[in-house]
């Protein structure tokens, strides 16, 4: 699981310089899911509901470390942008558009 990771991080970071914007946090996130999410779908795997939980979430917290958009973790923090992430409509775009740019991507590897 940990190459798809690393094709998601490279996918979620080339889809933030591609929009070419700064981005809030929970969008970030959201585009975070969305890259993770076409990446596991490009790759083909059949991942349970509560496994792409787990990592989606993960995956969040790993990539707004990275991005320098935290210093500590707030557990309470984390489960708020990351429920937002997961089901705002408002962010819906965002998480389709990432997880579109993912999987074309990755396909053109």
């Amino acid at each position: 699981m940990d190459y798809v990771r690393t094709a998601a991080s490279l996918h979620h970071v080339g889809y933030l310089n591609a929009i070419k914007r700064d981005l809030e946090d929970k969008e970030i996130a959201a585009a975070a899911l969305g890259a993770f999410d076409g990446t596991v779908q490009a790759f083909g795997l059949k991942i349970s509901d509560f496994d792409m939980h787990t990592n989606g979430a993960a995956f969040i917290v790993a990539q707004l470390t990275s991005l320098e958009r935290i210093d500590e973790i707030d557990p309470e923090w984390i489960a708020e942008v990351t429920e937002e992430a997961m089901t705002s409509k408002a962010l819906e775009a965002i998480r389709v558009e990432a997880g579109r740019f993912a999987y074309t991507m990755e396909g053109a590897m």
